[in-house]
C-alpha cells in the first residue's frame, strides 16, 4: 500500500508538474509574443496615422491654397510635402514591403503627392482646370482609402491576436481539466486498495480541482490531518489554482484596461476641439492607470497658445500647478524620447533642476513623462504621477501610457486641421459676403447716373434739345443699345445680389407660362432677325402655374437670347412648352456651338462661362444662367441641359402646374 501511495503521489505530481512546465515553457513565451506582437501592430498603425495626418496636412493646405492664394498654405503644404517621404519611409520599416495593401497604398500616396506637386505650382483660381483640381481630389480620395483599407489590415491583426490569446485561455483551462481527470483517474485505481482514511481526502482533493476545471477559480483543496503525501498533493494542486488564477486576473485586468484605453482614443479623436481632447486624455488616463496627477503639456506652434490640461485625484498629495508650466524640451535629449522613474531622481544628467523642483512639489514618487505624437517632432508630453510609496509603473503602464499618448497625438492634429480648415472656410464666407456688399453697392452706384443718361439720351432722341442729323441719330441708336445692355447687366448683378444674401423673394401669384413665353418670343424676334436666326415656337396653352411673373419673364428671356446669342447665322433656335402630367414642361433648343462636357456642370454656377464661348470671344457676363437656375429653383422646379460640343444645346425646364385662374 505504501508504494502504491508513493508511486500515486509521484504521478500525481508529475502531472502537475507536467501541466506548470507547459504553462511556462510554452504559454508564457507565447504570451510574451503576444505583447511584442502588439506593440508591433501599434508601432504599425502609429506610422500608418502618421502617413495620413501628413497627407490631410498636404490636402487641406493644397486646397486652401487654390482657393486663396495664400503662400503660407503653400509653405504648410510644402512642408507636408517635405515630411511624407519620411513618415513612408518609417511606416515601411515596420511593416512587409511586399504586402499587396502595403503596395497599394504606397503607390496611391505617390500618385497623389506626384499630382499634387504639379498642380501647387500653378497660378491658383486661373492656371489649374476643373480637371486638374478633380484629379488631385480623386488620387486624395484613392489615397485616404488605401490608408484605410492597411488601417483596417492592422485592426484585424490585432483582432485575430486577441482571438489567440482567448483560444489560448481555452486550452489551458481544457489541459487543466484533463490533468485533473488524470489525477482523479489515478487516485480512483489506488482509492480501490487503499483505506477509507486516504480516500476521503483523495476525494476532497478531486472535487476541488473538478470544480476549478469548470471554471470555479476560488476551488481549493482543504488540508487536514490526512497523510503527508496527499497533503502534499492538495498543497501543489492550491499552488497551481492560485498561478492560474493570478494569471486569468492578470489577462481580465489586461484586456479590460486595453479596452478602456481604446475607449479613451475613441473619445478623444471624437472631440475635434484641441483642449477638450487635452482634458479627456488627462482625466481618462489618469483614472485607467491609477494615477494621483496628470498633467498634459504642448509645445507651443506659432499662435497656439492652448493651455496646459491638468487632472489630479480627490485628496492626492501636492500641486502639479507649477510643472504645468515648463517646459519639456530637455526630454528630446533621451534616446528612448521617455522619462520613467520609481521617484524622483536626486541627480540626473538630462532632468533640469526646475523640473525636478515641480515633480516635487506635485508629492511625487513613480513618475512618466511620455511623447504625444510619434516621430522626433512630437506635439507635446504627457506626465502621470503617483503619490511617494505607491507601486512603481508596470511595463504594462508604460505602454498603455504610450499608446494614449500616440491617440492623443493624432486627435490633436484632426483638432487642428479642423481647426484651420473652419478658419479658412470662414474667411471664404466673409470675401463671398463682402463681394456680395461691394457688388450691390457698386450695382446701386451706377443705376443712378445710368438713369440721367437714359432720360437725356430720350430728350436728345426725341428732338427736344434741337434736330439732329442722321449720323447723330445712329450715333444715339449706339449709346441706347449700349445703355440698355449696361442696365440690364446692373439688373442682373442686383439680382444675384439679392440671390446671394437671400432676399430674392417671388410675389407668387397664378400666371399661364404659355403667355410668358409667347410674350418673349416677341421680345427676341428683332435680335433673331439681325442675327440671322430663325426661331420656331410650338406653345401649347394654357400652362398654368403659381409663380411671379417678372422672374418667369427674365427667366425665359434668358434662355432665348443666349440661345440667340450663341447660335451662328443661318441656325434655328426651337422653343416648345406644354404640360407633362404635373409639370409645366419647357424646352429651348438651339443648333449653336454646344457646350463642353467638362463644363456643363458648372455651368449654372455665377459668373461661369463655357470654355468655347470664351475662346470665341462671345460677349457675356456668366449671370444669365445662374438667374434662370436660382429661379427655377425658387418656383419648385429644375432645370437641366444636354449638349454635345459644335451640335447645339437643349435646355429644358420642369416647374409644377398649379391654377392660373
Amino acid at each position: 500500500m505504501g508504494g502504491l501511495l508513493l508511486w500515486t503521489a509521484i504521478l500525481l505530481a508529475g502531472l502537475f508538474l507536467l501541466f506548470g512546465a507547459v504553462r511556462l515553457i510554452a504559454v508564457e513565451p507565447w504570451y510574451q509574443q503576444a505583447e511584442d506582437r502588439l506593440n508591433d501592430i501599434y508601432g504599425s498603425q502609429t506610422a500608418n496615422d502618421k502617413v495620413r495626418a501628413v497627407i490631410d496636412a498636404g490636402e487641406v493646405a493644397l486646397s486652401g491654397y487654390l482657393l486663396t492664394g495664400n503662400p503660407q498654405l503653400k509653405r504648410t503644404y510644402e512642408k507636408a510635402a517635405a515630411e511624407a517621404p519620411v513618415a513612408m519611409a518609417d511606416l515601411l520599416k515596420l511593416v512587409d514591403p511586399t504586402n499587396p495593401v502595403v503596395a497599394v497604398m504606397r503607390q496611391r500616396t505617390d500618385e497623389w503627392w506626384r499630382t499634387a506637386d504639379h498642380l501647387v505650382n500653378t497660378t491658383p483660381g486661373a492656371a489649374q482646370t476643373v480637371a486638374e483640381v478633380a484629379e488631385v481630389q480623386a488620387r486624395y480620395q484613392e489615397a485616404v482609402s488605401a490608408n484605410a483599407v492597411l488601417d483596417k489590415q492592422f485592426s484585424d491583426e490585432y483582432a485575430d491576436l486577441f482571438h489567440e490569446v482567448k483560444n489560448l485561455r481555452t486550452i489551458s483551462v481544457y489541459t487543466t481539466i484533463a490533468a485533473t481527470l488524470a489525477a482523479a483517474a489515478v487516485a480512483f485505481l489506488a482509492s480501490v486498495r487503499i483505506t477509507r482514511r486516504i480516500v476521503r481526502p483523495l476525494d476532497r482533493v478531486v472535487a476541488a480541482v473538478d470544480r476549478f476545471g469548470r471554471g470555479d477559480l476560488d476551488a481549493r483543496v482543504t488540508v487536514g490531518n490526512e497523510p503527508r503525501e496527499i497533503a502534499a498533493v492538495g498543497a501543489s494542486v492550491n499552488q497551481m489554482a492560485d498561478q492560474v488564477s493570478r494569471l486569468y486576473a492578470e489577462d481580465e485586468a489586461q484586456n479590460r484596461r486595453y479596452g478602456e484605453v481604446r475607449r479613451l482614443g475613441m473619445l478623444m479623436r471624437r472631440d475635434l476641439a484641441v483642449a477638450a481632447a487635452m482634458r479627456a486624455a488627462a482625466q481618462g488616463l489618469g483614472e485607467v492607470l491609477g494615477a494621483d496627477h496628470v498633467v498634459v503639456r504642448l509645445i507651443r506652434y506659432d499662435e497656439d497658445a492652448t493651455s496646459p490640461a491638468i487632472w489630479s485625484v480627490q485628496g492626492a498629495v501636492g500641486d502639479p500647478a507649477a510643472l504645468s508650466a515648463l517646459p519639456v524640451d530637455w526630454l528630446a535629449g533621451r534616446e528612448e524620447g521617455s522619462f520613467v522613474a520609481d521617484a524622483v531622481p536626486a541627480t540626473d544628467s538630462l532632468l533640469p533642476e526646475a523640473e525636478r523642483a515641480a515633480l516635487l512639489a506635485a508629492g511625487a514618487g513613480p513618475v512618466i513623462t511620455v511623447a504625444i505624437g510619434p516621430g522626433a517632432d512630437p506635439l507635446g508630453h504627457v506626465t502621470l504621477i503617483r503619490r511617494v510609496g505607491s507601486p512603481p509603473w508596470s511595463d504594462f503602464d508604460v505602454r498603455m501610457a504610450e499608446m494614449s499618448a500616440g491617440d492623443l497625438g493624432r486627435s490633436l492634429v484632426n483638432a487642428r486641421l479642423f481647426e484651420q480648415e473652419r478658419h479658412l472656410v470662414e474667411q471664404l464666407r466673409r470675401l463671398n459676403t463682402a463681394q456680395s456688399e461691394f457688388v450691390s453697392a457698386v450695382s446701386h452706384d451706377l443705376r443712378t447716373p445710368l438713369t440721367s443718361i437714359a432720360g437725356y439720351l430720350e430728350l436728345l432722341t426725341e428732338e427736344e434739345a434741337g434736330p439732329i442729323t442722321s449720323a447723330q441719330a445712329k450715333m444715339l441708336a449706339v449709346i441706347e443699345r449700349n445703355t440698355l445692355r449696361l442696365r440690364m447687366l446692373i439688373e442682373d448683378l442686383l439680382i444675384l445680389s439679392r440671390i446671394e444674401t437671400g432676399t430674392y423673394d417671388s410675389d407668387k401669384r397664378p400666371v399661364d407660362l404659355a403667355a410668358v413665353v409667347t410674350g418673349a418670343l416677341q421680345a427676341i424676334e428683332p435680335t433673331a432677325a439681325k442675327a440671322d436666326v430663325t426661331v420656331r415656337a410650338a406653345v401649347h396653352p394654357p400652362l398654368p402655374l403659381r409663380g411671379d411673373p417678372e422672374q418667369l419673364d427674365r427667366m425665359v428671356m434668358n434662355l432665348l437670347s443666349n440661345a440667340v446669342k450663341f447660335t451662328p447665322a443661318g441656325g434655328t433656335v426651337t422653343v416648345e412648352a406644354g404640360q407633362d402630367g404635373a409639370a409645366v414642361v419647357m424646352t429651348v433648343r438651339d443648333t449653336g456651338i454646344g457646350i463642353p462636357e467638362a463644363d456643363q456642370e458648372l455651368l449654372f454656377g455665377r459668373f461661369f462661362r463655357a470654355s468655347n464661348a470664351v475662346r470665341r470671344e462671345i460677349p457675356g457676363t456668366g449671370l444669365g444662367l445662374a438667374i434662370v437656375a436660382a429661379t427655377v429653383q425658387g418656383h419648385g422646379g429644375v432645370v437641366t441641359v444636354a449638349s454635345r460640343e459644335g451640335e447645339g444645346s437643349t435646355f429644358t425646364v420642369r416647374l409644377p402646374a398649379g391654377d392660373c385662374a
